[in-house]
């Protein structure tokens, strides 16, 4: 039979068997935690189920770059950006923060970015395809 001593204050396992099942009541009381997960696609508002990119800015906005168009989450709904707000890609392919906290994205018309409440497209020659995987990179510290 195995017995579990205590020697000088330091606990002291008999067998192999007891420190088996000690790891493994361990790793059950470790696996216990419980974690929620809700799912979003198009019936929360999230116009393409295709991300390309994420990033959260300073006010905890979550950006989300798909195949057809860039969306917001406030934590409860999506708020698309497209033409109307500046925004001329309808793929969004990278999404970086600058060390100022402007938003910069990359899309199939190249880069663009956000300022106030509108994007503003920099001056780009040609058209980006997603196969290409673009990136941006931003002066200054990486933030990203």
């Amino acid at each position: 039979m195995s017995r579990v001593s205590l020697s000088k204050g330091t606990l002291r396992w008999r067998s192999p068997l007891s420190r088996c099942l000690a790891l493994l009541g361990l790793s059950v009381s470790l696996s216990a935690q419980h974690y929620n997960f809700k799912l979003y696609g198009q019936d929360e508002g999230l116009g393409n189920l295709s991300v390309q990119c994420l990033v959260q800015d300073r006010p905890g906005f979550l950006w989300i770059g798909t195949r057809n168009g860039l969306f917001r989450f406030d934590g409860r709904q999506f708020r698309e950006y497209g033409p109307a707000d500046g925004l001329n890609a309808s793929s969004v392919y990278d999404l970086k923060l600058a060390a100022d906290g402007t938003l910069w994205t990359l899309g199939s018309h190249g880069p663009a970015r956000r300022l106030h409440d509108r994007f503003e497209t920099t001056g780009f020659p040609g058209h980006l395809s997603g196969d290409d995987h673009p990136q941006l990179a931003c002066p200054g510290p990486a933030n990203w």
